[in-house]
């Protein structure tokens, strides 16, 4: 299932309302969602913050396979960053110690078990997979 949401804040409401309709369809708990969309709320937020020369939509895909959840976010028109690289940040340290930035990116590979970067054509793909727990199966 495929959606295209306006490159704008106000666009999460209908996104979070979106992810839940899915969610019910396939039998997926409070908490499971609660870990998706966060993960999904920050890469929609990083994507329009850090592409805001483009006016496209951005696309978000939901898949249920075998025993996981694939969240896809397309955003084209934008040069490549890919996240998957990006640094760790160290939450053993005090706030005020650390670098500003990262913690986004950290919190997404903290709640999804495997994400992936793709960039080609001035598009960035990024998936983020989630195990289904067995009483999500």
């Amino acid at each position: 299932m495929k959606r295209m949401f306006p490159r704008q804040l106000d666009s999460l409401d209908a996104l979070f309302e979106w992810v839940g309709e899915f969610a019910a369809t396939h039998g997926l708990d409070a908490d499971f969602l609660f870990s998706v969309n966060l993960a999904l709320e920050e890469a929609f937020v990083n994507t329009i913050r850090h592409n805001d020369s483009s006016t496209t939509d951005v696309e978000i895909g939901l898949e249920v396979d075998g025993r996981c959840l694939t969240v896809i976010v397309i955003d084209p028109d934008t040069d490549p960053f890919d996240l998957t690289k990006a640094g760790n940040v160290d939450t053993t340290r005090p706030a005020h110690e650390r670098k500003p930035g990262g913690l986004g990116v950290f919190l997404i590979k903290r709640l999804m078990d495997d994400v992936t970067y793709e960039h080609s054509d001035r598009v960035s793909t990024i998936r983020m997979m989630k195990k289904l727990e067995p009483k999500n199966v």
